[in-house]
């Protein structure tokens, strides 16, 4: 164990899985990067955008099974190519996502206008306030999870710290026995556990840990766990 307490903290920090916090995190900063990126893109087609006609090619729907419907409805998402010529000459092809009410009112060979960034005609605003809603909805991603990550860093950091705590303040070493060793998900899990034996005895849970951490173990075998300061922990989500 490092003798440094910010190192201390570290381990303890991604012991307690405190790493699961900076998925969000890393996912909400990617959305408001993104936010970003269209902000300006919308700054520079106001500046500097030119219209000019673009017809429509294809039209597109896909069909996504709503997870969180028990009769197992689908959502509908729709979407457009097009192309279009830019000041040069190049043919220019691109395909956005519209509402359903965009979609029902336009047909494959329509033609519409259009704004585009002649520097980058990649940056091309199908009708107005398009870059600008999706600005919007970028930020406001980004932000809700951004702020999931955060609770998560705090709530994991709490937790390091009442470990690191914990670790200074052990009073007794207790038997304890393996009472459910879950096998989903894969990949990582907790294992719940009992002080002594019996029906009515205090149980425990270790922390989230990678699944080699309980390797050899099944229900009903002996392991260890210890009281503290801080309540009960199993000995091995402690000692690092």
């Amino acid at each position: 164990m490092p003798s440094n307490p910010f190192l201390q903290f570290i381990r303890f920090f991604l012991r307690v899985s405190g790493w699961i916090a900076l998925i969000p995190l890393l996912i909400g900063i990617s959305a408001s990067v993104s936010a970003l990126r269209l902000q300006l893109d919308l700054a520079a087609l106001n500046k500097n955008g030119v219209e000019t006609i673009a017809q429509i090619t294809a039209m597109h729907v896909t069909e996504s099974k709503n997870t969180n419907s028990a009769s197992g409805n689908t959502s509908s998402h729709y979407s457009i190519s097009f192309t279009f010529s830019t000041l040069g000459g190049a043919i220019q092809s691109q395909e956005h996502k519209i509402s359903r009410t965009y979609y029902m009112s336009h047909a494959i060979g329509d033609t519409l206008s259009i704004r585009y960034l002649p520097t980058n005609p990649k940056v091309a605003e199908l009708y107005s306030g398009e870059l600008a809603g999706k600005s919007i909805g970028a930020q406001v991603v980004g932000g809700a999870i951004s702020l999931l990550g955060i609770l998560l860093l705090v709530f994991y950091g709490r937790t390091a710290l009442t470990a690191m705590r914990a670790r200074a303040h052990v009073t007794a070493e207790l038997e304890a026995y393996v009472t459910h060793r879950p096998k989903w998900p894969p990949l990582m899990n907790r294992m719940t556990y009992q002080i002594g034996l019996g029906k009515s005895v205090p149980t425990g849970k270790t922390f989230i840990r990678f699944t080699p951490s309980f390797r050899g173990l099944k229900r009903t075998d002996k392991t260890r766990a210890v009281e503290t300061k801080y309540g009960t922990y199993w000995a091995d989500d402690l000692f690092l």
